[in-house]
């Protein structure tokens, strides 16, 4: 059982990730049952506390089914386990759809030869072991 309580010491570490969670015309999704700590703590109770919308839906998860909510709702913030992750990228995903870098960590789309590429080209996602400051 997790205290009511618990939920104000988790709301730094939710804030943090969805890039300074909340922000004008914010809505949130997440394929995470709300009966299991991720979908429950870090979606849906942080964005009632702010007074947020979140997009609710029934049913099993299918890629196709999560692009066309993120599409249709203008989903801005979501925590997806990495299955669903991985299953929306290989279901051909427009370009720029898979969001935004954790904010402080550098993220691009490299070539075979490890070489950056343009926005919109084809590559490997590659995220620097560094952040922004040199840190590990």
């Amino acid at each position: 059982m997790i205290p009511h309580r618990a939920l104000i010491g988790n709301l730094p570490g939710g804030v943090a990730s969805q890039n300074g969670f909340p922000q004008t015309g914010d809505v949130s999704w997440s394929p995470a049952g709300w009966a299991w700590t991720g979908g429950l703590m870090d979606t849906l109770l942080p964005t009632l506390y702010f007074g947020f919308p979140i997009v609710a839906y029934r049913g099993r998860f299918l890629p196709e089914a999560a692009h066309r909510l993120i599409d249709r709702w203008r989903v801005t913030n979501t925590l997806l386990f990495p299955t669903a992750l991985k299953q929306m990228m290989r279901s051909p995903a427009r370009a720029g759809l898979m969001g935004r870098p954790h904010p402080g960590h550098r993220v691009a789309l490299i070539d075979e030869q490890r070489r950056e590429l343009p926005v919109g080209s084809m590559g490997e996602v590659a995220l620097n072991r560094r952040d922004i400051h040199g840190h590990p």
